[in-house]
């Protein structure tokens, strides 16, 4: 699924109050309540997953930056119930960029294992 929006990179999560991050891991959860409508919903949520998140962006962030950004997608995806718990034990993760210059966003892709 293709979400119009990029999450902040860590630069942005580092120096702000507990209550931004908090409203941020909101604010996917609303997204995904979209990308996700109950007709997309698996029956349970996945216990064993593959997950890529592609950052669709003109600058290529470094891996750290990434994996921080992604952080509030997990909590989203296990809070909507599309995944059983976050934990490298039950999801699988990949993390990678792609060059956009037109449309920029963050594309997220379930594989059940």
């Amino acid at each position: 699924m293709f979400v119009d929006y990029l999450p902040p990179m860590n630069t942005a999560h580092t120096r702000r109050h507990w209550s931004a991050a908090h409203k941020e891991k909101q604010k996917w959860i609303k997204l995904l309540l979209i990308a996700f409508p109950k007709a997309k919903m698996p029956d349970q949520p996945l216990q064993k997953s593959e997950i890529t998140i592609t950052r669709m962006s003109s600058r290529e962030p470094d891996f750290d930056n990434m994996v921080m950004a992604a952080k509030p997608i997990f909590d989203a995806l296990q809070k909507r119930g599309i995944i059983v718990d976050d934990a490298p034990r039950n999801v699988k993760r990949d993390y990678r960029w792609r060059k956009e210059t037109e449309r920029t966003g963050t594309l997220i892709e379930i594989v059940r294992l």
